[in-house]
């Protein structure tokens, strides 16, 4: 089941409401002493936000990282979401792109991912059409990465069309 970004946004937006309410919650009433035993509250309030705060995080990945689309070279370009795809007479070069870290990549890994970065040949700005306004490739953004083998197969296939390779990027 494919989740809408409102849907997404809507999901997270609720479940960090209700961890907020039951955090704060739970403060206003050690704080304003409304619990008579505060120390037997405390022992259960701890693990207890601790356990939220972790199914916050983890459900939060979950519905984020639930969108993922396949990335497909067909015969006449590149398909991946509905809201990328280029044709390969429409490019004028790709390069690749190494990133690491979790705003880049979306992983908490600090191993380094590579992802293709391509550019177009026609149009305006066409060095950056397919990149974001940080300057880095679209296709991390929606979760492309690649591993050696899917290098050496895009490398083939972009060779096979005539597109150029450009000096990689390192971030």
């Amino acid at each position: 089941m494919q989740l809408s970004k409102f849907t997404r946004a809507l999901m997270v937006g609720t479940l960090s409401l209700l961890y907020g309410m039951f955090i704060g919650g739970s403060i206003y009433n050690i704080v304003n002493h409304r619990i008579k035993d505060t120390e037997a509250y405390l022992q259960v309030f701890v693990p207890m936000s601790v356990i939220a705060t972790a199914f916050l995080a983890v459900a939060c990945l979950l519905i984020i990282k639930k969108n993922r689309f396949s990335l497909v070279f067909t015969e006449v370009g590149i398909a991946g979401t509905a809201l990328f795809s280029a044709m390969y007479e429409d490019l004028g070069g790709y390069a690749w792109e190494s990133s690491s870290g979790f705003l880049a990549t979306g992983q908490t890994s600090k191993e380094k991912k590579q992802t293709l970065f391509i550019t177009a040949n026609k149009g305006w700005f066409p060095e950056v059409r397919y990149a974001t306004r940080m300057g880095t490739s679209v296709l991390a953004s929606f979760g492309y990465y690649f591993n050696p083998e899917q290098i050496q197969k895009a490398e083939e296939i972009m060779a096979s069309r005539g597109i150029k390779r450009l000096p990689d990027r390192g971030k």
